[in-house]
């Protein structure tokens, strides 16, 4: 044993700068946080590292990073057992308290553990001894906590707990840190995914761009419309139109929104009509700067480019209208036509029916959705379900790139 300590202590330095290097990665999710545990666990001889995000609040709780478990144990613990756990519920004493380390009969007697089912049942048959093992816990809040166990096993000989405990005394300020920086990107992620699928439920097509007018992020309907190429696709310069005077007026609100110094103002949005090649009705576009911290960076959106045109919202807006009038589905077919610009008869015609019974089915509508002329319908269909279509299974992402 002491052989072992003394070997371990006299390259100290190497240990934890390995150990800090494998930290900082799981911190940035260039390494599991596995990868930090399973040096800690083998370097001070032990035999099980648990790594243990847990939520007090809603009973849940995360295996951010286990060595040498295996994976039966671990979903039974995840199932049960952590409910159950007699530090994290705080067993005899109050539960582990930020920044604090040291060795697990510290926080709950060791014959109180050995007369658990949590130890009985679940640390026993892995062998599991409570003499030399110790727990850190890094982090905690409102919302939970993080601890990371160092288990030793039946006849397991290893670091002393002294020489342990100042490793990881060592190794704290690193944890805390890195700990914090990894809930942040997580927290980002979340957020991002968010983001995306809110973009994704529009049915009006939304496009990011970035400084150079490369196309970062594209929604649902943009993918789809891009796909088309029917007036507006996506080149080697970022969007482009089919029509040249078209192509030119686009390509200069672009650059005008997206090429901004740092800390000036932001410019106005502009607008402009993009001519579709099937004699379509023209899609209308709107370019809007972003606010951004760093508009120089790489892949950092830096202007919006909204486009609506006449197909994209017409089963979204039926289906939507259907769901909010109780309009039947002929009904809400009339609406979807006239917030596409089509008169009467033209709805007629793209029905096979008489005029007499779309102006009919026009009655109902502005019975049951309390308007009294086309216009106030239009409007209704324009600021509201016009916008959002169904949720999308797939995730914002540049055109051409899997979702």
């Amino acid at each position: 044993m002491r052989r072992y300590a003394a070997y371990c202590l006299a390259g100290a330095d190497n240990l934890l700068d390995t150990l800090e290097k494998s930290i900082h990665l799981a911190a940035t999710g260039e390494a599991p946080w596995l990868d930090f545990v399973g040096q800690l666990a083998r370097h001070t001889g032990h035999g099980l590292g648990l790594f243990v995000h847990d939520f007090p609040n809603d009973h849940r709780t995360k295996l951010t990073g286990v060595y040498n478990g295996s994976p039966e144990l671990d979903q039974q613990y995840l199932d049960y057992y952590h409910r159950i756990n007699p530090y994290l519920r705080g067993g005899g004493t109050a539960r582990p308290n930020a920044a604090s380390i040291g060795p697990l009969r510290a926080l709950v007697d060791n014959e109180e553990v050995e007369r658990s089912e949590f130890y009985q049942e679940f640390w026993r048959p892995q062998n599991v001894v409570l003499e030399g093992s110790v727990y850190m816990t890094p982090y905690r809040d409102a919302s939970g906590q993080v601890t990371l166990g160092l288990m030793k096993r039946q006849g397991q000989t290893g670091m002393a707990e002294r020489d342990c405990l100042r490793i990881l005394e060592r190794l704290m300020p690193h944890l805390r840190t890195a700990w914090s920086l990894s809930s942040a990107r997580e927290a980002l992620r979340s957020q991002q995914a968010c983001s995306f699928g809110v973009l994704d439920q529009l049915s009006r097509a939304v496009v990011l761009l970035d400084a150079a007018g490369q196309v970062q992020i594209a929604n649902r309907t943009a993918r789809a419309l891009l796909d088309q190429s029917d007036g507006l696709s996506l080149g080697a310069s970022g969007l482009t139109a089919a029509f040249e005077r078209d192509d030119r007026h686009l390509a200069r609100l672009v650059r005008r929104a997206t090429r901004v110094a740092p800390g000036a103002a932001l410019p106005a949005r502009g607008a402009t009509r993009v001519r579709r090649p099937s004699q379509r009705p023209a899609y209308e576009v709107l370019v809007s700067p972003l606010p951004a911290v760093d508009r120089a960076g790489p892949r950092i959106p830096v202007a919006a480019v909204f486009i609506s045109g006449d197909e994209m919202e017409h089963s979204q807006v039926i289906k939507t209208l259907s769901e909010l009038y109780d309009l039947t589905h002929a009904e809400a077919r009339v609406v979807a036509h006239l917030a596409e610009g089509h008169t009467l008869r033209e709805v007629a015609g793209h029905g096979g029916v008489s005029l007499e019974t779309v102006r009919s089915q026009l009655k109902n509508v502005f019975r049951k959705t309390d308007t009294r002329r086309q216009s106030e319908l239009i409007r209704l269909v324009l600021t509201g379900v016009g916008l959002v279509g169904p949720p999308s299974h797939g995730q914002s992402a540049p055109p051409g790139e899997p979702s």
